[in-house]
This record gives C-alpha cells, structure tokens and sequence, in this order.
C-alpha cells in the first residue's frame, strides 16, 4: 500500500492476471493483499488512473517462497500429431494444499478463467493446421498458483500428394512383371499405401516404399496401376496412377533376296525386308550361318545390301530377326539362294 492521489483509482495485477481493486482507507491512501502468486519470481504491476483519466504502471518483481505446484499436462497421451481440432487433455498437479483449480490458454498470452481442477478435459485446438500448444496454471486451496505448464503437437489435415511411375515412365513393356517408381510427401509423414489395378478395388495397405514390382494385368493393351498414400494421422490421399501399353506379341514379317531371284553369279545381294507390329519394329538384326550367330541388332530399315559367305558357289542363306519398340524379337525369318 502507500499514498495516492486524491481522487485516484488503485488497481493491481499479479502476472499478466485480472486487474483487482486495491482497498482504500483514506481518500489518500490504499491498500492490496497479492494473491496467487507462484512460487519463485512473480511480476506485480500496480496501475494507478487520477481523476484526469493519466494512468501511471510501476510493476517489480515479487519472490515467493510458497511452495511450487509440481504439475504437468499431455495432449492426447502424447501423441507426435492428430488430423482433429478435438483433443484430450490429461492433467495433473500436487501440492502441499489440494490443487482447487485450473485456467488455460491456446497462445501462452491470454488466459481463461480459472475452473475446478479435473484431470482430463475436452478442448479445441486453434483452427488451421501446424503446431499448436495448450498451456495450463494450477492454483490451490490456499491461493497459491503455479508456473505455466504446456503441451503441443502437430495437426494434419491435409492428405499427403505423390506419384506414381511405372517402368520409369516407358510407354511400352512386354513384360507383365513392372517396376514401380512411388513419390510422396506429407507434413506428419507418409507411412502407408495401397494399390489397385482398376481403380476401384484396392488391395490392403502396406508400409511406404519408394520402389515395388507388381504384376500387370494379362492381355495386350493398356494397363493401368493406381495408389492412394496415408499421412501418419490417417489423412488418405486421392489416387495418383500411371499407364504402360503392354506388347507381349513377336513382330512379324518377311526377308526376299535379289527380289525373289533363285539364282545369282554375284555374292553381292540386295534385301527386301518388312516387318510389322502394333508397336511399331524398331531394329532388325541379321546371320549368315542360319540363326546360330548373329550380328549386332540395327536400325530397322525395308531394304539393305549384303554380302553372301562363304564365298564361292552354292546355296546362301540369310536370316533376320526384327524388334519392336516393346523390346520383343520375331522368329528367325529366312531367305536362301544358289550362287552359280
């Protein structure tokens, strides 16, 4: 207490708490009692309003040696992150006196009133997602409050994004058996995901992986695989998919030597070839000794000259293998003719 002003109004506050109407005994003096402070420092800010309506704060700073309420608070038993607004609190807190009550905050600024004490509560985390906190005072039976207590934890309610690639994202394969190439990203962690190869039945989830082989459906044509990731909080993404065409069929196609002649006096000869594919034929490779060694694979093309072995007279053979875009090889073709 002290002196004041004739006519001023003496208000107090104890941490950032409600102002309180100091006692007046005089029209020049007053008076406060300071309760709920916390054990250790406090800060106790004494506001004072003349009848001119000038407001001077003095505030210093208060050690109490109360004793301290040991206390402690957990969002929803201690999870990392929740997709939910709604969370669980579990409260605790002891003292030398009963613990009576309670007041929270979202910001660690701005308090509620205080409540009974109860060691679970109901509350509703600030709208948005990221981190959020929840701090919490505890005050006895005598009066005495606490430090601030807090938990946080993440929200998530964003579904993670990611892709899906299959075969590095070739057009083509000819295989049934694909690679996969998986991508995703999330703010709590991607931790599962779950296929599908029509997009409407999906096999049961399984953890993250980066990579996985799966098997295409059969028949040419094109194929498709779909992929839905799950965040650590259950946030299930939409699916992300890729399409391969799958050519399993050979190429097929011919080989004619000097236009279908039976005969020749040259080793010198002229080819006539044609190859055919729903993919499209790539390259073509070729052999002189009837399919058992064969020259590098080339550039498909519809005519080419070689030159007949071994040399001297007799019958030439010449055989061609064609490749289509999906990587698969026709059957040897061949052509033969008699070098007088």
């Amino acid at each position: 207490g002290g002196s004041k002003e004739a006519g001023a109004t003496i208000r107090t506050r104890v941490n950032g708490a409600a102002l309180l109407a100091a006692d007046t005994t005089g029209d020049t003096t007053w008076s406060s009692t300071v309760t709920g402070l916390a054990g250790g420092n406090n800060t106790v800010s004494v506001i004072a309003t003349d009848l001119a309506g000038a407001v001077t704060t003095l505030s210093a700073n208060i050690f109490s040696s109360a004793a301290q309420l040991p206390g402690a608070i957990v969002i929803n038993g201690g999870q990392a992150t929740t997709r939910a607004l709604s969370a669980t609190l579990t409260l605790n807190a002891s003292g030398p006196n009963p613990v009576a009550q309670m007041q929270f905050s979202k910001d660690g600024i701005n308090f509620y009133a205080y409540e009974p004490y109860q060691t679970t509560r109901q509350v509703t985390l600030l709208p948005g997602q990221g981190l959020r906190s929840i701090y919490v005072r505890f005050k006895d039976s005598a009066g005495n409050a606490s430090q601030v207590f807090s938990d946080s934890i993440m929200v998530d309610t964003t579904a993670p994004t990611g892709a899906v690639a299959i075969k590095g994202g070739a057009a083509l394969t000819n295989s049934l058996s694909a690679p996969l190439n998986l991508t995703a990203s999330d703010l709590s962690g991607v931790s599962s995901m779950q296929f599908s190869k029509d997009g409407v039945h999906y096999y049961a989830w399984e953890p993250f992986a980066t990579t996985r082989t799966v098997t295409l459906p059969a028949g040419d044509g094109t194929k498709s695989i779909y992929v839905r990731f799950r965040d650590s909080v259950g946030n299930v993404s939409a699916p992300f998919s890729d399409s391969i065409t799958l050519d399993s069929t050979r190429p097929a196609g011919s080989i004619v030597i000097n236009g279908g002649a039976a005969t020749t006096s040259s080793t010198a000869a002229a080819l006539t070839l044609s190859g055919s594919d729903a993919s499209g034929v790539t390259q073509m490779q070729f052999s002189k000794d009837g399919g058992i060694n064969w020259f590098a694979l080339e550039s498909y093309a519809t005519s080419r000259n070689v030159t007949l072995t071994p040399p001297g007279p007799g019958i030439k053979s010449i055989s061609v293998r064609y490749k289509d875009a999906a990587g698969n090889l026709s059957a040897p073709l061949q052509a033969s003719i008699t070098v007088q």
